[in-house]
């Protein structure tokens, strides 16, 4: 899933830039919204019926599951320390991916003095996409057989940061570094391998530490962490362009990516003392007094949700 969605964010900007010249402002828009429409009923006819998960849910039980050990509530699974501090890396991950969207173009223009074309930007839009989507199947395997996915999830922290504070770059080494088309295309593509270990460990941490916090290994379990892992993702792809936008008509394009890099350093410093915290501490061993103090709060919200309709 992660592979494609980085082939979506990498082909979208390219073919966007080349539909633009072709066709105008309005080709690119009733292109993808064609191939939404498209996509939809392609959907329709592939996705199973309800009543084949409903079958699914009765086999489970008559093999001895049990439904009343789902966890029914995100409040209960947000309320798991791992999975907070994950779910807020993902928020950044979305910051990190779409803070450039309104700024990228007006920083290529001010290097060039205007000359660039769109196909050339919508090609410095690739470039962070394309890396990640190059890795991404590289760090999914590194952390599902040979590394700690929370480590690269750290990694990733301190590329992200390298790659955005030379991104302009900063003000702080500007006297020694001067801005140029080269330098912004390596930093997206440093950028670029940050973004993988940040993203891709995301959901299997998240799944370590519901288990390790004694809730049952369930579909709706794994349903709500989905949710929870998308949503926080959407979360910052919304506060990206608008933290970007804003820094940067207050600021400029160069202070504004050295703030959002010491923002993404200061997440992972605070996830690397998390860690330390997490795995000297005694919570993950006292996961059966956790489950049952998550699912009896859940017992007293429910009715209240329900009357509520």
């Amino acid at each position: 899933m992660e592979l494609f969605t980085g082939l979506g964010l990498m082909t979208g900007p390219a073919i966007g830039g080349v539909l633009f010249k072709v066709g105008g402002f309005k080709i690119p828009f009733i292109t993808i919204g064609s191939v939404l429409v498209l996509a939809a009923f392609i959907v329709y006819w592939i996705l199973p019926n309800e009543s084949e998960y409903s079958k699914e849910e009765n086999h489970s039980d008559k093999d001895g599951g049990n439904k009343d050990e789902e966890v029914g509530s995100i409040s209960s699974i947000l309320r798991i320390p791992g999975v907070f501090m994950i779910s807020i890396t993902i928020v950044v991950t979305g910051m990190v991916l779409s803070f450039l969207d309104p700024t990228l173009t007006n920083h290529l223009d001010d290097i060039t003095n205007n000359t660039i074309t769109s196909e050339k930007v919508g090609l410095f839009f690739l470039a962070m996409p394309l890396v990640y989507t190059i890795l991404a199947p590289f760090f999914g395997y590194l952390t599902d057989k040979k590394i700690d996915g929370r480590k690269a999830i750290i990694f990733g922290h301190l590329f992200v940061f390298l790659g955005y504070f030379f991104l302009g770059p900063s003000p702080l080494v500007k006297s020694y570094i001067k801005s140029s088309l080269w330098l912004t295309a390596l930093s997206l593509c440093v950028s670029g391998i940050g973004v993988a270990p940040l993203f891709v460990p995301g959901l299997a941490d998240m799944t370590k530490s519901v288990q390790y916090a004694g809730l049952p290994d369930t579909i709706g379990t794994k349903g709500i962490l989905s949710g929870i892992y998308s949503g926080c993702f959407s979360i910052g792809a919304v506060i990206g362009p608008t933290v970007g936008g804003f820094l940067t008509d207050h600021m400029s394009f160069d202070w504004a990516s050295t703030i959002f890099a010491f923002l993404v350093l200061f997440e992972g410093l605070v996830l690397i003392i998390f860690t330390v915290w997490e795995r000297n501490s005694k919570w993950v061993k006292k996961k059966g007094n956790l489950k049952d103090k998550l699912v009896a709060e859940d017992s007293e919200t429910k009715p209240l949700l329900e009357n509520c309709g």
